[in-house]
């Protein structure tokens, strides 16, 4: 009996490990002629790494351990001709290849093929992040991928490839002609009636877009998201939206365990706010800690963060604001308007630094950040 336990101890001992299986949301990926980025997600346990042999293609990370996001960024196409490559994402037991196409003109190659390129990937596709925020009782919306950023020499909007970028101190940069990108603008500049995203006036009476002194732009040609087409973020007006000051004040504070749901953080080093989804699960091989209790609360690799992403967490960089064309406190507060006025030349904003996170007011002129979010 002894020496039958043994083998069977033995033979049990010596069973060969189950095998990774790796699987990724896209194996096509279809953009236009402009420079863009977009999300892919990796579904693994295993350890991965990404094979990518064309020089107009770049992918970040490279590689990681279980469960990720890679963000697949190409170049503007000057060549005057669509050109096609591909990049592999690869364990040691399986690998997935992926094809990219890039047009010569301004429409991409899933929408020449006719395929929707709306809501219906998973995270970052389309510049959404699919993991839903409850703003009321009865009303939840997905955040885009990254700040609201525009060009003006080219009147070009899109989101920050990742979620920690901020333009920071370029935004002194801003003018009608800059050919750099700025991501802080007064309240209201979709460029809607003369209201340009890169106005610099310290007038607020310059910003007085409603006639209702507390209403919201929410749904008004006055929300960035409402009049403009954000280029990777799906390509057509009206899809997007700012959140108002009652919107903002719930994800905080109101929504069940909200208390646990933000927090401070560095994510790559920068610093910033946290918020993660109504059902949250944080990814094996990560932590989180609730709560303002210094900037570097919760400090994150790009790895680390890439697993956070995937299960839908929010990342708001704490990018300074702007007055006139001074950029101030970059990487130590945080901004973001709501779509709410507060008085005739006054609006909402969220506002964060190291101990504290809520709601506050000041003149329409400022610069601040702008997320936007699109409601399921």
């Amino acid at each position: 009996m002894f020496c039958l336990g043994a083998i069977t101890m033995a033979s049990c001992s010596d069973e060969p490990t189950p095998e990774a299986k790796l699987e990724v949301s896209k194996t096509e990926l279809g953009f236009s002629q402009k420079a863009d980025s977009k999300v892919v997600s990796v579904t693994t346990t295993g350890v991965w790494y990404v094979e990518n042999n064309s020089d107009w293609i770049s992918i970040s990370p490279m590689g990681g351990k279980g469960n990720g996001a890679i963000t697949v960024s190409v170049s503007q196409n000057a060549s005057g001709q669509s050109r096609e490559s591909y990049f592999s994402v690869a364990i040691d037991s399986d690998s997935k290849v992926i094809v990219v196409s890039q047009s010569a003109t301004d429409t991409s190659e899933e929408e020449n093929n006719g395929e929707e390129t709306g809501d219906k990937d998973e995270n970052g596709e389309n510049g959404v992040i699919k993991a839903a925020f409850s703003v009321s009782a009865d009303k939840q919306v997905y955040f885009s991928q990254g700040n609201l950023q525009y060009q003006a020499s080219t009147k070009t909007w899109r989101f920050a490839e990742h979620q920690y970028d901020m333009i920071g101190d370029a935004n002194k940069n801003i003018s009608s002609t800059y050919n750099g990108w700025i991501d802080l603008f007064g309240w209201g500049t979709s460029g809607y009636n003369s209201k340009y995203p890169y106005m610099t006036s310290i007038d607020y009476n310059d910003y007085g877009v409603v006639v209702d002194k507390y209403a919201d732009i929410a749904g008004t040609n006055y929300d960035w998201g409402v009049y403009n087409k954000i280029s990777n973020g799906g390509n057509t007006a009206g899809m997007w939206r700012t959140l108002t000051y009652n919107e903002w004040n719930y994800v905080l504070k109101e929504r069940t365990d909200a208390s646990s749901l933000n927090g401070s953080a560095t994510v790559n080093g920068v610093t910033g706010l946290i918020l993660l989804p109504d059902d949250w699960s944080t990814p094996a091989g990560v932590a989180f800690k609730a709560g303002m209790n210094g900037l570097e609360n919760n400090t994150y690799t790009v790895n680390e963060w890439a697993k956070m992403e995937a299960n839908g967490a929010i990342f708001l960089p704490a990018a300074g604001y702007r007055v006139g064309t001074d950029v101030n406190v970059v990487g130590s507060y945080g901004y973001y308007w709501s779509s709410t006025a507060n008085g005739y030349y006054y609006a909402y904003y969220l506002s964060f630094l190291y101990d504290t996170a809520d709601m506050y007011y000041d003149d329409r002129g400022g610069g601040l950040s702008v997320r936007l979010v699109r409601s399921l």
